[in-house]
């Protein structure tokens, strides 16, 4: 009895650590890595459970030898219900280790179903910035 009960609690904690509402993601690829400076990527986040506090996360992965120390974007986000709001970044590169993971929003949640939207625009005064490789949104369930 002690065993299946413990088989019990074990697969519920299982489960609640597999659920798909932790953590979504969607990232767009930039052809050649070079990002055109007026062709502005949009990411599309289907949202299926509005009411669940998210932080939202922007992502870039870069080459290091190629790139600027300091990359100025735009993140305008067009949620289900209409709403849109935008913020201006700048994402440091010095560090050279590839990768950048900067906060958009904390305990954000959106009030209804459906697609949103995030296009990112570069604000660099450069027409082509080269070396980078994926840029993406990554919404994780705030703790």
């Amino acid at each position: 009895m002690k065993n299946l009960f413990l088989r019990t609690i074990l697969i519920i904690v299982l489960l609640m650590g597999c659920n798909s509402d932790n953590i979504i993601h969607s990232y767009y690829s930039f052809p050649e890595q070079n990002w055109k400076r007026f062709d502005n990527p949009i990411i599309e986040i289907d949202i299926n459970k509005p009411g669940i506090f998210y932080d939202m996360w922007i992502e870039l992965d870069y080459d290091v030898s190629k790139t600027l120390d300091e990359f100025l974007i735009t993140v305008i986000m067009s949620t289900p219900s209409g709403e849109i709001r935008s913020r201006n970044l700048t994402l440091d590169m010095a560090t050279g280790d590839g990768k950048i993971r900067i906060i958009l929003r904390k305990d954000f949640a959106f009030s209804e179903k459906g697609p949103c939207t995030f296009e990112i625009e570069n604000r660099s005064q450069n027409i082509e910035t080269k070396g980078l490789k994926r840029i993406g949104i990554v919404l994780e369930k705030s703790k």
